[in-house]
């Protein structure tokens, strides 16, 4: 943990400023994007803050002169936020906030921080945050209070092309941005009013991926939670319906961040399989599922265009896919240990019955609770 003292700021603009300048004239850079690893409360009333290089145990050796340009960016931000000013001295107060930053997704021999998808997806599942851009140059930044408790996170990535894949003007922006997002969430002068509407005013993208928007969405699946044998009957037109038992997984995954429902056959001459994976995509700002299916006429299969509610016991939900409706609905008794449940798979224009799933679910070890 490395503490920066705060007279060390007209050293590094003096020896920085001639880097800006030329690399600037070789690269082309897109605008920052602040992704939100953690919820960040926003909360004002911090007068003073202190900046600490904290580097995970194996992560690469992060570039001098990108470090030395991102402190400058976050200096020089920090310094246009009214009512803020460095520490003095070591020891923080409770009107201190302190600031951690690494880089994120360095690669071997290379000076660039590189990040876009692949840093984003180090914190999550692959899949969790779709295409967001290339990604050259990252910082993932942790706020604490004086006492430790964590208070946000970010990760500001930016893309980069032109000549130089290794941009110190860049560099400079991500930590301008830094600063930006601790003026709009805890100086004592952040403005009032939703965080969204203030960072779109201000021109700032910042996607939300910290879990609590997710487990808001997706708390509706929570009394699914949990191991069930299941019985489930098929019915497809004009033929005799199917039987099979079957076992049934459902969990939260990546913090709650996803649901995750894998069911697998228990009888039949092959096994056969089926996974949801439901969440929310916080770039699209809505539902969607993925499904593998091997048990009915599904098979791999994506929906963007999601909706699901609970009311009481009773869950009901609808995904729209181009070939196909999913109606499916799912009835709980009042203690969760059991359940019934039907799925029915329409043509597009609702016309004709695909596919009719109906199951009968215990929740394992009910009997000896």
């Amino acid at each position: 943990m490395n503490a920066i003292p705060s007279r060390g700021v007209a050293s590094l603009a003096r020896r920085g400023a001639p880097v800006f300048l030329l690399l600037g004239l070789v690269c082309c850079t897109a605008a920052p994007t602040t992704f939100v690893l953690a919820q960040a409360q926003k909360r004002s009333g911090f007068d003073t803050y202190q900046i600490q290089f904290t580097p995970l145990g194996d992560d690469k050796p992060f570039d001098a002169d990108l470090k030395e340009s991102f402190e400058l960016g976050l200096f020089a931000g920090l310094q246009d936020v009214r009512g803020l000013r460095a520490l003095t001295g070591n020891t923080p107060d409770e009107s201190t906030l302190v600031i951690q930053y690494r880089a994120a997704g360095l690669s071997e021999g290379s000076l660039a921080a590189r990040a876009g998808t692949a840093a984003v997806n180090a914190f999550l599942p692959v899949g969790v945050v779709p295409e967001v851009g290339g990604g050259d140059l990252a910082i993932q930044t942790t706020f604490l209070d004086a006492r430790g408790a964590l208070i946000g996170q970010i990760l500001v990535q930016c893309e980069v092309t032109g000549l130089f894949k290794t941009d110190a003007g860049t560099m400079r922006q991500i930590g301008v941005r830094t600063a930006e997002f601790v003026g709009s969430r805890f100086a004592r002068s952040a403005p009032q009013g939703p965080l969204s509407e203030i960072d779109a005013s201000a021109g700032r993208k910042v996607i939300n991926l910290s879990p609590e928007r997710a487990r808001a969405e997706l708390v509706v699946f929570e009394p699914l939670i949990g191991e069930w044998d299941l019985k489930l009957e098929l019915r497809l037109p004009g033929a005799a319906p199917v039987f099979f038992g079957a076992h049934e997984s459902a969990r939260w995954e990546a913090g709650g961040r996803v649901f995750y429902q894998y069911t697998e056959t228990r009888e039949g001459p092959e096994q056969r399989f089926r996974y949801n994976l439901i969440l929310w995509d916080p770039v699209k700002d809505r539902l969607g599922i993925t499904s593998l299916d091997s048990i009915s006429i599904c098979g791999a299969h994506t929906s963007h265009d999601f909706t699901v509610e609970r009311v009481g016991n009773v869950i009901k939900g609808v995904a729209t896919e181009p070939e196909r409706v999913t109606e499916f609905s799912e009835t709980l008794s009042d203690d969760g240990k059991t359940r019934r449940g039907s799925k029915m798979v329409w043509s597009a224009d609702r016309k004709r019955l695909l596919l009719t799933v109906l199951l009968e679910g215990t929740r394992q070890g009910a009997a000896s609770r």
